[in-house]
């Protein structure tokens, strides 16, 4: 004779249980819309975006920073955080609200340490690994996977890599630098990624 099997009931309740307790704990947390914040990084965009693409910045505004990632020369975080509108001169093409978070304020410091450990500034390449792959992971992060927007437009000129590669260093003779700054903010710099200083 084989052993009872142990009932279903059990397993059922210890789900419901579980489901309770997690809707309790998403109910005692507020929720924060996350912004994606989509700069025009030269002129050129004017007429790139007749073809379907153009270069942009992209950075995740939450909490009333904006948390971006770039490249330098140091094994260090490339990730970089400033207070919520200072885009260095760029210029604001849209902001998007593309989900919803739970996650707290010390909560994304800890999320961003972690991610700087993998998003080093030496390993930034405009194709593959730049400022728009990192909004997109940590969207995917912090939001529900399943409810949250990206626009596809954004990274097409990192999908072009390959061809666009062979062109990119030509293309900065004829058209001078890819990134055009307003002159009021030619002396701002970014810097790299400090934990949020909570009151």
């Amino acid at each position: 004779m084989s052993p009872p099997r142990p009932p279903r009931l059990v397993e059922n309740d210890l789900a419901a249980e579980y489901a309770n307790d997690m809707k309790q704990a998403l109910e005692e947390r507020h929720p924060e819309i996350v912004y994606l914040n989509i700069y025009n990084v030269s002129s050129v965009n004017t007429y790139l975006e007749f073809l379907g693409f153009g270069f942009y910045h992209t950075a995740i505004e939450l909490y009333n920073h904006e948390f971006s990632y770039g490249g330098h020369d140091y094994e260090l975080s490339g990730i970089v955080v400033v207070e919520a509108g200072n885009s260095a001169g760029l210029t604001l093409k849209e902001r998007l609200p593309v989900g919803v978070t739970y996650y707290n304020e010390y909560e994304i410091d800890e999320i961003v340490r972690d991610f700087g450990k993998f998003w080093l500034g030496q390993d930034y390449d405009p194709f593959e690994h730049n400022c728009n792959c990192f909004t997109k992971r940590f969207l995917s992060h912090i939001v529900d996977k399943e409810a949250y927007y990206y626009p596809e437009y954004v990274n097409r000129f990192g999908k072009l890599g390959s061809l666009l590669r062979m062109w990119f260093k030509p293309l900065q003779a004829l058209v001078g630098d890819i990134v055009s700054y307003e002159k009021e903010a030619e002396n701002q710099e970014a810097v790299p990624y400090e934990p949020i200083k909570h009151d």
